[in-house]
């Protein structure tokens, strides 16, 4: 073997160092440029750097230096050979992407939509002009992988003998499309764009197309006259425009789309093709094309060449802001982890695709969900906000979204709707008609104050308060029950003027919700020392709870009325309303519960008998007298008010089902949700059935990684399952709340964690199925999420440790453990606990499910919790550690 001269490696070794200082400074003038990008989604007045070019991608695409991969993002990819899933993508302000994992969109709603506008239905690449073996389309379509952050199809043609990846996204902050061909092959290739420029909500537009070829800035443009702004098509390749020849086509293309009709939809549709941007590919050179939105022209283009000189910028910022929302549950680091390996990953895509829904649309707020509910609902932005934005430590966000809902109140006093927190937020107008979304706001503001210490917020917007508490008893009976109209609840159908599911003039969940409003503004009345309202909204709830338990308990069958009408009578529909009545009460404290123990108890298992299936919790039972199981078998058409019922309605796309009336009525009248397994599972695990409750989990978990949209939660499911255990997913294709309750359940319920930083304390009530094994999971909270909670639980030790940082002052922690499966059948006086290697004195509370230790402690960054339970051993007692016997106290709650 030659030796290597001495000479030759002192040079090797500077020229490494001179590569090294270089690539540094890549680095940073790397990092400089992304955090320029970005910071809204008004890019004109960003400054353009002199990018670095990459020769095999044309002149405007970055160079790759300093751009990284993301293990954690790319582990969580979903592949998949299937034509007909689904995927959605946003910017993160008021514009998203969605389509099928196959090349041809199957709804009309697909595309990309900004701004409630729909401007891009689809696209075809193709390589080569002399036959159609060069298309990229579902027949030469292989392999389609979902990541969190961009789609990549891979495709095989020219007979199999080419291969072409297509990697699409859209960046955070940009009215812009992405799309990258990689491929090894050389010649001429064909980019047709297909728009589709209209209302998103309006299927009919005019062919009033304009467009032109910019010779100057080689852009398409495009316009239509019933949508605003402009559509400028770029490729990173400079190349030329093809004309579609109009002699002999009109350039529309007639398309069918089957999930629509499914729906009972018109599945009809068009698009338009100009023509195509040609280029030449030499060299296995790869091209990127952008779409870009804007209202004028100019803008439209200069955003677009920002696109594509900035790329690897763009991509990597938003793999920094999902890498962000990773590090709550990054494995890597010791901050989560579970026995369920499937779980593990479809939390993180959950917690993504959340993420991924709280916008910059009108102020900071969540999107209801995609398609059809891209505005902000305010009874969705409060269900979904414990989910999204409180267990997550997204603490900035929560209180930019708390002040967006105190801006739109309705502060109008002769307004029938004083007080209200909107129903819907869109582009044109503000609608308060809903009962719901007030007390759901006044709820999630005390919650925050409990998990961030807040109390300068709560003096601040305390006004607001005080208007929806004042406007609500405008609306209050001689019962102090909050009166409402038949359609303002969340089961808010309505068909032809009908409403699917009339529930007025008082519906259960809405005095549930009026009852904790009450409570959680006394609290927060009494934190900011205005005791004559905290008292006063005391004594109303005090009422309100007395007059609930006499009016609404349905003592033979010891269940609640779904509502009482307003000529009193009391409506005995089987609906899973009832169980709010148990999950709304903060558990820490069952002094403020609406009902006793034994009704909750009774309520939980009622739910469970009438509403929930394996796939998940009905709207409606199928098991309510005067219901029907099968619709089909009835000759109704029509007539779901038949005979005073109205009946239960098994599938929601009714257009597969002959004699099936429209899905409205399907929607509360059977349909099931996946946002209500987030209330159940919660009242479940309160009564110790948190192994029966998980199965609703596995489900939710299912439909997150194999479902019908790839990585995220739809909303609704056929109530009946038709065979398929996981049922068949319906409606919306990403839903908030159904997003965000998965989340909330795991730290609220199956962690049991409960801090409440108004009083400097934690409860820490755990209640963890048998598949989740040994759990480790990380919590912020505090105000900035500055205090990190660190939680581990070892179900085969009995131990559990508690360790915080950036928690100096002491918390008052009340630990309510359940006696482990291994020692339940132990007496009570051979148990023991220890914290930090020390007995410990606790005391024994019966719950209805059995016993519950409850144990005090401190915690701070200097006193961490270990804690385990066991038995006292009667040759050693205690393992030769001092035995501090318990103070025994049978306490029933």
């Amino acid at each position: 073997m030659r030796k290597v001269p001495v000479s030759i490696i002192i040079i090797l070794f500077f020229l490494f160092l001179q590569v090294y200082v270089n690539f540094n400074q890549e680095q940073k003038m790397f990092d400089t440029n992304i955090e320029k990008k970005t910071e809204s989604s008004n890019v004109n007045s960003v400054g353009r750097d002199s990018a670095n070019t990459d020769e095999n991608d044309g002149k405007y695409v970055k160079n790759k230096v300093g751009f990284r991969e993301i293990k954690e993002i790319e582990d969580m990819c979903i592949s998949t050979t299937k034509k007909d899933l689904e995927f959605a993508y946003t910017n993160k302000e008021y514009g998203h992407y969605t389509g099928e994992t196959g090349k041809e969109n199957r709804r009309k709603w697909q595309g990309l939509v900004i701004r409630c506008y729909s401007y891009v239905n689809n696209f075809i690449f193709k390589l080569g002009n002399m036959d159609e073996s060069g298309n990229l389309r579902d027949d030469t379509l292989v392999e389609t992988r979902v990541y969190p952050d961009r789609l990549v199809r891979i495709y095989r043609v020219h007979n199999g003998a080419t291969q072409i990846s297509e990697e699409i996204f859209i960046p955070d902050g940009l009215d812009v499309l992405l799309i990258r061909y990689t491929t090894t092959w050389s010649g001429t290739a064909y980019f047709y764009p297909h728009f589709d420029i209209r209302p998103h909500y309006w299927d009919k537009p005019s062919r009033e197309y304009f467009y032109h070829w910019n010779t100057s800035t080689k852009a398409l443009i495009a316009s239509h006259a019933d949508a605003p702004g402009f559509v400028a098509l770029k490729s990173s390749i400079s190349g030329n425009f093809e004309e579609t020849n109009f002699a002999l086509w009109d350039g529309f293309i007639q398309k069918n789309y089957p999930k629509d009709s499914e729906r009972g939809d018109s599945g009809l549709g068009e698009s338009f093709q100009p023509g195509a941007i040609v280029v030449s590919l030499s060299n296995g050179q790869s091209a990127t094309f952008v779409f870009s939105v804007s209202n004028t022209e100019v803008d439209a283009v200069s955003n677009a060449t920002y696109a594509l000189e900035h790329y690897y910028d763009l991509l990597a910022k938003k793999r920094e802001r999902i890498s962000k929302v990773l590090e709550l549950v990054s494995e890597d680091k010791g901050n989560f982890s579970t026995s369920d390996i499937e779980f593990n990953k479809a939390f993180k895509w959950a917690l993504v695709s959340m993420d991924s829904l709280i916008l910059n649309a009108f102020g900071k707020g969540i999107a209801a969900g995609l398609h059809w509910f891209a505005d902000y609902w305010g009874r969705d932005m409060f269900i979904s906000f414990p989910g999204a934005v409180l267990v997550t430590g997204k603490y900035d966000d929560a209180k930019e979204i708390l002040s967006t809902a105190c801006k739109i109140q309705d502060k109008n006093s002769s307004s029938p709707t004083y007080g209200r927190i909107p129903n819907r937020i869109t582009l044109g107008e503000t609608i308060y008609n809903t009962a719901d979304a007030t007390p759901w706001f006044i709820r999630e503001f005390y919650e925050y104050v409990r998990y961030t210490g807040d109390v300068e917020f709560a003096r601040d917007n305390f006004d607001t308060l005080k208007i929806a508490i004042s406007g609500e008893k405008r609306r209050m009976d001689i019962y102090n029950f909050s009166i409402h109209g038949d359609q303002e609840t969340w089961m808010d159908g309505i068909r032809d003027g009908a409403v699917c599911s009339p529930r007025g003039n008082r519906g259960v969940e809405i005095q549930a919700l009026w009852y904790n409003a009450l409570v959680c503004a006394a609290k927060i009345a009494n934190l900011i020392g205005n005791r004559t309202e905290s008292e006063e909204w005391m004594r109303i709830a005090e009422k309100l709870k007395d007059n609930f338990n006499s009016q609404f308990w349905n003592g033979d069958d010891n269940s609640l009325y779904d509502h009482i009408n307003a000529n009193g009578t009391k409506d005995c529909e089987k609906r899973p309303n009832e169980i709010f009545a148990v999950s709304l009460p903060f558990k820490d404290n069952f002094e403020y519960g609406l009902l006793c123990e034994e009704r909750e108890f009774s309520v939980v298992k009622d739910v469970i008998k009438y509403c929930v299936v394996p796939w998940g919790v009905r709207s409606l039972s199928n098991q309510t007298k005067g219901f029907f199981n099968e619709y089909l078998d009835k000759n109704l058409c029509n007539a779901y008010a038949c005979n005073g019922y109205v009946y239960y309605h098994p599938y929601h796309d009714y257009g597969t089902h002959t004699g099936l009336d429209h899905h409205d009525w399907s929607y509360h009248n059977g349909d099931v949700w996946h946002w209500l397994s987030g209330p159940v599972i919660s009242s479940m695990t309160n009564y110790g059935l948190e192994d029966d409750a998980y199965n609703l989990t596995k489900t939710l978990t299912h439909h997150l990684l194999e479902g019908l949209t790839l990585g995220s939660l739809c909303e609704i499911m056929d109530g009946d399952s038709s065979g398929n255990i996981y049922g068949w997913d319906k409606g919306a294709i990403s839903q908030a709340w159904s997003l965000a309750e998965y989340i909330r359940v795991f730290y609220q319920s199956y962690l049991g964690v409960m801090p409440d930083l108004m009083n400097g304390s934690i409860v820490f009530e755990p209640a963890l199925p048998e598949q989740l094994g040994n759990v480790t999971a990380t919590q912020y909270f505090g105000e900035g999420g500055k205090g990190v909670l660190k939680i581990k639980i070892s179900k085969e030790r009995n131990n559990m440790s508690l360790s915080t940082n950036g928690i100096k002052d002491d918390l008052n922690v009340t630990i309510k453990a359940r006696i482990p499966c291994s020692l339940k059948n132990e007496s009570i006086d051979k148990l023991r606990v220890k914290i930090n290697c020390e007995n410990v004195t606790f005391e024994v509370k019966n719950r209805v499910f059995g016993r519950v230790l409850e144990i005090k402690a401190f915690l701070s960054d200097t006193k961490p919790i270990e804690l385990e339970i066991y038995r006292v051993n009667d040759e050693h007692p205690n393992d030769g550690i001092k035995d501090n016997p318990p103070v025994l106290k049978e306490n029933v709650e």
